[in-house]
């Protein structure tokens, strides 16, 4: 089998050239990445889903990759490669092109190569995905630290537009259960909160899942358990509210099951105060809060979800040493 060596001349600085089948991209002769492939899947019996779809990172979270596409040779995926870096460069950097994966470190890497274009479209590129929303895609720039290239100023007008993609997106999550593991949403949020103590995210996040127990969103609620937000951004008392005050379906199940089993939430009351007290003893001795209190709590929200009333009681006759 030959292995052929193709090089493609994109632009002055950039080259790609098909090595040990594989695409690489190279900047002024230094190898700066592989190119990685995204197969979509659009519907044959469908393409009108096309027509709103503004971006590649948009096509992709609305038709998904395709893991069952025709396999293409290192030679066709090079072509496309090329094809796609070109279709970028001759419409002067425009990141709807590409994946903003590739996109945007490809744009500040020429931004610092003094490119005249780069040097023109690097911040309002960014903006522009801010403006759409896309929170994947703000998600990364937030990750990857893009907004110190922005003035104080700049960054609080970018800080406003991450709010308004957030509560738009949070509106679908209102409208049916089924909540994704690690939905992009919430993984905003807790970013703006661990990393910059965003007391405006902190309170979003914890309004939202107010909203999704007044919906009484099961499977949602569940997921917000097994991703641990409601374990590290409430505290127990926020926890109790959720469980016992919400006007929901849910809410009704619990309070019902306490009612016609006292004993129960007499045993649950001690064992709260229980594990509140060994958190308290605990963060003394090592400064670290182990929120057992939280933990006992989720369990309780996961059994009553689950329908699991021998769960329940199991929870409500266990020892803190246990």
């Amino acid at each position: 089998m030959i292995n052929l060596m193709l090089e493609f001349k994109a632009s002055k600085h950039i080259f790609l050239k098909l090595e040990d089948n594989n695409t690489n991209i190279y900047i002024n002769g230094t190898l700066f990445r592989q190119c990685k492939s995204i197969y979509l899947n659009i519907p044959k019996e469908d393409n009108s889903i096309l027509d709103d779809i503004r971006s590649i990172d948009e096509a992709e979270d609305i038709l998904g990759t395709s893991k069952t596409h025709a396999p293409l040779t290192p030679e066709e995926e090079f072509f496309g490669h090329c094809s796609n870096i070109r279709a970028w460069v001759e419409n002067d950097y425009n990141t709807d092109i590409l994946h903003y994966r590739l996109a945007f470190p490809l744009l500040k890497k020429l931004f610092f190569l003094r490119d005249p274009i780069a040097k023109r479209q690097f911040k309002s590129e960014i903006v522009n995905k801010f403006e759409g929303g896309h929170l994947k895609t703000i998600f990364f720039f937030l990750v990857e630290d893009y907004l110190k290239y922005f003035k104080k100023d700049e960054r609080m007008d970018l800080c406003e537009l991450i709010f308004k993609a957030i509560s738009n997106s949070l509106k679908k999550i209102y409208q049916k259960d089924g909540l994704p593991r690690k939905d992009i949403i919430y993984l905003v949020l807790t970013y703006l909160i661990d990393t910059y103590n965003s007391t405006r995210a902190k309170d979003l996040l914890k309004d939202s899942v107010r909203k999704i127990f007044e919906k009484g969103h099961q499977k949602s609620i569940q997921t917000l358990i097994d991703d641990l937000y409601l374990s590290y951004y409430f505290k127990d008392s926020e926890l109790l509210s959720l469980l016992f005050e919400s006007n929901s379906l849910f809410t009704q199940r619990v309070n019902k099951y306490f009612n016609d089993n006292p004993i129960f939430k007499e045993r649950f009351q001690e064992y709260l105060s229980e594990c509140r007290q060994f958190d308290l003893e605990q963060k003394k001795k090592t400064g670290e809060d182990p929120r057992t209190a939280n933990e006992y709590i989720t369990a309780i929200i996961t059994s009553v979800i689950a329908s699991d009333y021998e769960m329940l009681k199991l929870e409500f006759t266990q020892s803190l040493e246990d």
